[in-house]
């Protein structure tokens, strides 16, 4: 995979992350993206939860080697952020508790 590869999956998963939480708009390219990769009726929060946490270290590795970033609120970013990490680490448990059937 090569660097702009990463930075077009980084960037378009992020784009569909906002998609999701807070209807952004996508631009075609990200629509196809978000078309391809969660199929109709996938709002299991849980899931769209770490998709985010993802996006957000993705972009966050960008930022920080000079790729190309969509989003502004990377820019400036020069180290990755473990703010939230609790909540993040609690949120994978209840995903793979989900994701087993585990009541």
């Amino acid at each position: 995979m090569k660097p702009s590869d990463f930075a077009d999956f980084a960037n378009s998963l992020y784009a569909c992350v906002l998609e999701f939480m807070v209807g952004e708009g996508l631009t075609e390219e990200q629509s196809a993206f978000y078309e391809n990769h969660f199929p109709e009726g996938n709002d299991n929060l849980v899931q769209w939860e770490i998709l985010c946490w993802a996006s957000f270290l993705m972009l966050e590795l960008l930022s920080i080697y000079g790729e190309r970033l969509d989003f502004d609120e990377f820019e400036s970013c020069d180290a990755v952020d473990f703010v939230e990490i609790d909540e993040m680490l609690n949120g994978l448990n209840d995903a793979c508790m989900d994701f087993a059937g585990v009541e």
